[in-house]
């Protein structure tokens, strides 16, 4: 996992970086790779410290211009970046390309630009297997992918899924149900709340991050300690409350709107991965999912694990 403001890779890459106007949705594009070559910290110099603007090709033993069968597309969480990617990195099979978009680079309505933005990441990938990996609110946006471009996604992962309200009396469990709630019931006020957690984050990014995590359990502080985990979560909230904060602003009213009919539309095979003790998204969350699902997906417990060690543990 890098360290923050470096690329979430393994220990080291050959990389090339290319300028790419041509997509305005920007992320992160990889290759995970079986041999190290540079180190992150040489990475960073030959890539600055953000990436907003380009398109980062990192290869190992493979050429250039070869195609991978295999394409994983990973919608981050919300509040989160692409930087997310970095809790599975150990997961990541070889020889597979990886696209991790930021969400929060659109325009207009989350539902419908989050479906754009995957034909634009995706475009001349031609018959390659893409499976679309949903973490936690970013479950919205894969949900409407798989739904929408059945004719593309090969098969779907939802990662400590946030479930439609719709669903079940889901907010006296959640952490995060004051939010969800004025999101419901005064989008307005909610504008001034990411306004004013953007402007607590800007004076003290570690006393935000420690107070979202207040309530978490042993080993989700124990992975939040980590240095490196402290720069993906930091790099989120920054993505979010700071560069991005409309963006983040129409995704949480987007979540709290009524999209549960979306998950009639899925019919690939799709898998579930919870935590036994998230807080974040209750465990009746993916119960409710799982029975809305059209297909029957494989549900696996991290017994013990919360919202994201759960990440950190998926295995594909």
């Amino acid at each position: 996992m890098g360290i923050p403001d470096e690329l979430p890779s393994r220990m080291g890459v050959t990389a090339c970086a290319l300028q790419n106007p041509a997509y305005r949705p920007t992320g992160i594009y990889f290759f995970i790779m079986d041999a190290c070559v540079f180190g992150t910290g040489l990475l960073n110099m030959i890539v600055g410290a953000y990436v907003d603007n380009i398109t980062m090709f990192l290869y190992s033993q493979i050429m250039q211009d070869s195609k991978p069968s295999q394409v994983i597309y990973f919608c981050h969480g919300i509040p989160g970046s692409a930087y997310d990617i970095a809790f599975i990195q150990d997961s990541l099979p070889s020889g597979v390309e990886v696209i991790a978009p930021n969400l929060l680079d659109v325009e207009g309505d989350p539902k419908e630009a989050c479906v754009q933005q995957f034909d634009e990441m995706t475009a001349g990938r031609g018959q390659a297997v893409i499976h679309v990996i949903g973490f936690s609110i970013g479950t919205m946006a894969a949900a409407h992918i798989a739904g929408a471009r059945a004719d593309k996604v090969a098969k779907l992962t939802f990662v400590s899924a946030a479930a439609p309200l719709g669903l079940g009396d889901f907010l006296p469990k959640t952490a995060g149900a004051p939010v969800f709630k004025v999101a419901q019931s005064t989008p307005r006020l909610l504008k001034f709340l990411v306004a004013f957690q953007g402007l607590f984050f800007r004076i003290g990014p570690a006393l935000l991050l420690n107070r979202l995590f207040a309530k978490c359990g042993a080993k989700e502080k124990e992975l939040i300690e980590k240095p490196e985990v402290f720069g993906v979560l930091r790099a989120g909230l920054t993505s979010s409350l700071v560069k991005h904060p409309d963006t983040y602003w129409a995704y949480l009213k987007a979540y709290v709107s009524d999209w549960s009919a979306v998950l009639n539309g899925i019919r690939c095979p799709t898998e579930l991965w919870y935590g036994s003790a998230d807080t974040w998204s209750p465990i009746e969350m993916v119960y409710a999912i799982k029975e809305a699902l059209p297909t029957d997906a494989k549900l696996h417990i991290v017994e013990g694990a919360e919202h994201y060690s759960t990440l950190q543990a998926l295995r594909l």
